[in-house]
């Protein structure tokens, strides 16, 4: 070939050769980054955050937000929704690293959030604050905040604060539809509305939901809920709702409007308000209710109860406070119970009121059950407990009590009901009263410190606590005693307890989580050369391997290696073996990248622990970065066998540089003085750092109340 021919053909080819290089997609522009787990995007501004769902090839990997963002400048359908169908979903990790977005603009139609539709069990959305959105999916379907469409994955600490969502169905304040996927640690506060699966949280539950809240109003058609529109077969757990709900067709109720799922340790406060079917908790209900209440107004068209409108399965051990109104078949507990429902244990003290099939209880037994519950006959206004019965059973009048018969322990603990510190009726220790002062409630609402119950820790309870200064109170706590350690004598260790709550608000209300340093939830029992290998130990280093030096095993030897029947949240706890003779016992989990914990104000670190009344006692602490220890202060603490809170104030950890955490190790024993020693198994569950509920900017708090713990009683200067 000659060079002139030769010429003539290579400069077509170089042509073709840039034509096609221009065709190819150009590569995403963020801040920093390749998208692996361990080198993560780093998404700085706007701009860069809209690139993410402008490339679908990126929908599978690793993100880090680094700083507040505003996306006002996308307005309509500008913005990139990230994860478009079930086909084109995001399947990677987002981490917010507590950053917020801020006024979120869409007005897609189906699919609608930041993130469109989230697919795959690994896929995860954490960390992350929305600051007053807009969504307006006029006619559309699966709409939310954060995620319209979670098919599967898990989103945990997240929460939209403000604005509003707006949709046709499956509408929820954060969530639009949760297929199959995990939500925990979050809250909305957002506005929802539409058709019919509205909720202040979720519209349509599938999955599960565990320790979150929603405050925003709802409204819609059918279907709608304070926390969840709809839960079919999904789990909710340690949740509430308070916003204003009301539905102007059915099926609606201040936690969830139906519920075929389960409803466990959750209560709703807000007023609600429906066509029919309406409850206080749910508004209609084919699954189970347990350990849960509501407190808000109840009015209905047709049937209304305090805490459900219409039951066809099991309500046990729940309560309502609420006043009710409707038309037919109302109750101050359930409006209408049908075949095969069951009403166990449980008690309602509201006025009920209606046309027709209006009960102190119940409004209408239909081929259905009731047994062991009670009604207050004074504040209900009635004496049957049923409005009609057919061929039902349960529906006893003298089971309507007065306010004394109502705050009198025998009458719940004679039939059957559990409660705390007794083990006749069982060891659940669900119930608990102060006779004479109150209704039976749930364990889990009681403040410690809120000695007049007016649902506030502050200068009030103070004044009582030291009337009662250096006596003898025996109550417990939930009594409205001072001695808040039970110890006999209230003294110096109970002021230290009661500082613990100063400011704090609400009964059962839920601290506001910063960060979900381990809830366990993650851990698998897949053979490691499985990619998805993700097994307890893998994490959480112990002695398995130097059982000489280090006496701790984490995990049981064969699967499942964690904990699946004593949990504290969710469904995994972390079984820790220790054996500290004469040596430390300690498991490690190393934080990869170190973590800031000064971020978003997180005040204290808390974990729960279960331990058994045969271990033999050691010494229980945390440590930090490896060198930092903070000790219980209690030498049997492993022995305390029921699921406790220890919380920890992270100015504790001397010497630790809170904005640089790379490790959190949970230990037994003294390695500095090792002793013979004690054994023993203990559960953890629920690792996080909370916000503190109080300030510190020029006002009498907690911090003041500190100084006054430490000169108490101290003389006058010479």
């Amino acid at each position: 070939m000659h060079r002139k021919e030769q010429n003539i053909f290579i400069m077509p080819l170089s042509v073709l050769f840039i034509i096609c290089l221009l065709a190819l997609p150009a590569e995403a522009e963020y801040g920093a980054g390749t998208g692996r787990p361990d080198d993560p995007y780093l998404i700085y501004t706007a701009e860069q955050m809209n690139e993410i769902g402008a490339n679908r090839n990126d929908w599978d990997k690793h993100f880090k937000l680094m700083a507040d963002i505003d996306l006002s400048v996308y307005t309509g359908r500008d913005f990139n929704i990230i994860g478009i169908s079930d086909t084109n979903a995001f399947w990677g990790i987002f981490d917010g690293n507590h950053n917020k977005i801020s006024r979120f603009t869409s007005t897609q139609r189906d699919y609608t959030g930041l993130f469109g539709y989230v697919k795959d069990s690994t896929a995860e959305i954490k960390n992350l604050g929305l600051i007053a959105p807009n969504i307006r999916a006029e006619g559309g379907s699966n709409v939310g905040s954060l995620v319209g469409y979670l098919e599967e994955g898990t989103i945990a600490n997240c929460y939209a604060s403000g604005g509003s969502v707006t949709g046709k169905e499956s509408v929820g304040g954060l969530v639009g539809y949760s297929e199959g996927g995990e939500i925990r640690g979050c809250y909305a506060t957002s506005r929802a509305s539409g058709n019919e699966e509205v909720g202040g949280l979720v519209g349509h539950l599938r999955g599960t939901i565990d320790n979150c809240y929603a405050k925003g109003t709802v409204s819609g058609g059918k279907y709608i809920g304070g926390l969840v529109g709809r839960n079919r077969s999904g789990t909710i757990t340690n949740s509430m709702a308070s916003g204003r709900v009301s539905g102007e067709e059915r099926e609606v109720g201040g936690l969830v409007g139906n519920n075929s799922g389960s409803v466990v340790n959750c209560f709703a406060g807000g007023d609600v308000l429906g066509g029919r079917t309406v409850g206080g908790l749910v508004g209609t209900n084919g699954g189970t209710v347990t350990c849960s209440y509501s407190s808000g107004s109840v009015s209905s068209e047709g049937s209304a109860g305090g805490l459900v409108g219409s039951n066809r399965n099991i309500v046990s051990d729940c309560y309502a406070t609420g006043g009710v109104t409707g038309g037919y078949s109302v109750g101050g507990l359930v409006g209408g119970n049908t075949w095969p429902g069951k009403i166990i244990c449980c008690y309602s003290i509201g006025a009920a009121g209606g046309t027709m099939y209006v009960g102190g209880l119940v409004g209408y037994n239909d081929e259905a059950i009731i047994k062991t519950s009670f009604w207050d006959t004074r504040t209900s206004g009635l004496n049957n407990m049923c409005g009609r019965e057919r061929y039902g059973i349960g529906c006893d009048d003298a089971c309507g009590k007065t306010t004394a018969g109502m705050q009198t322990k025998g009458t719940f603990f004679s039939a059957g009901w559990d409660f705390v510190v007794e083990s006749v009726n069982g060891t659940e220790d669900i119930w608990s009263i102060c006779e004479g002062l109150d209704y039976p409630q749930f364990v889990w609402q009681f403040r410690l410190g809120d000695f007049n119950n007016d649902t506030r820790v502050d200068f009030r309870d103070f004044a009582i606590f030291a009337e009662r200064w250096l006596e003898s109170d025996n109550s417990f706590f939930w009594c409205r005693g001072a001695d808040l350690t039970n110890d006999g004598k209230v003294n110096f260790d109970d002021l230290k307890e009661f500082t613990k709550n100063w400011l704090a608000e609400g009964i059962g209300s839920l601290p506001e989580i910063s960060y979900v340093i381990d809830d366990f939830e993650s851990y698998n029992d897949l053979d490691p050369s499985d990619s998805e290998s993700n097994r307890i130990f893998g994490t959480w280093l112990d002695g398995y391997y130097n059982p000489a030096t280090n006496g701790s095993v984490v995990g049981y030897t064969n699967p499942p290696f964690t904990e699946r029947n004593s949990v504290h949240g969710g469904r995994q706890s972390m079984p820790y073996f220790y054996n500290t003779l004469f040596k430390f016992s300690k498991a490690e989990r190393s934080l990869s990248p170190p973590q800031d914990w000064s971020e978003e104000g997180a005040g204290v670190l808390s974990l729960w622990f279960h331990g058994d009344a045969s271990n033999i006692p050691s010494p229980m602490s945390v440590f930090l970065n490896g060198t930092s220890a903070v000790f219980h202060d209690n030498a049997n603490v492993v022995r305390i066998d029921t699921w406790t809170e220890w919380i920890i104030d992270l100015q504790a950890f001397i010497g630790v540089d809170l904005t640089n955490v790379n490790s959190i190790a949970i230990c037994f024993g003294d390695q500095n003085n090792l002793q013979p020693g004690g054994s023993g198994r203990m559960f953890f569950d629920d690792i996080r750092l909370y916000r503190r509920h109080w300030s510190r900017n020029w006002q009498v708090d907690e911090a003041d109340l500190e100084i006054l713990v430490e000169n108490w009683l101290a003389g006058a200067p010479n």
